[in-house]
């Protein structure tokens, strides 16, 4: 799952989300991507879950 977003920051709730919706599709990697004025960031999001 690839989840895109604006904002400045990662917050809690956006990747609490992202790691239910690994769970709920029984995947095992998400990336969040931030778009940013200055830069593009993201960040990798594992399920451990089996």
């Amino acid at each position: 799952v690839i989840e895109l977003k604006s904002k400045n920051y990662f917050s809690k709730r956006d990747i609490d989300q992202l790691y239910s919706y690994l769970k709920a599709m029984n995947l095992k990697l998400g990336i969040l991507v931030y778009f940013t004025k200055e830069c593009v960031r993201y960040k990798r999001i594992v399920n451990l879950e089996d």
